[in-house]
């Protein structure tokens, strides 16, 4: 395991007791972060960026709002995909490159 690997595993670790920690004290964020010495906006990424496992590396999870018709059949049965994401809007036809898609939801997500 490299440097900036272990020290990411060990940050992860520190977070996740941490979270852990105030779950079990039943005190609201703010109380647990003045008695614990923490700024509350610092908690709060912590908590949301390490309460989760970390998806496999590559997978990324993207919010998409299906809207009501908003699919057009092609002659061969298949549909167009419109896809809302980060405030921009794809479509993506049947037969589109699989692999520029995964780059231009990639940039979208500014991960």
């Amino acid at each position: 395991m490299s440097n900036s690997s272990a020290a990411r595993a060990e940050k992860r670790e520190l977070w996740q007791s941490r979270i852990e920690d105030w779950q079990a004290s039943e005190l609201n964020q703010s109380a647990y972060c003045r008695q614990h010495g923490l700024a509350l906006p610092r908690f709060q990424y912590g908590k949301r960026r390490f309460s989760e496992p970390s998806p496999s590396r590559g997978l990324r999870l993207v919010p998409i709002k299906a809207e009501p018709g908003s699919s057009s059949l092609n002659p061969g049965g298949r549909g167009i995909i419109r896809l809302h994401a980060h405030g921009y809007m794809l479509e993506i036809e049947p037969g589109s490159d699989v692999t520029l898609l995964a780059v231009v939801l990639d940039v979208l997500g500014g991960r």
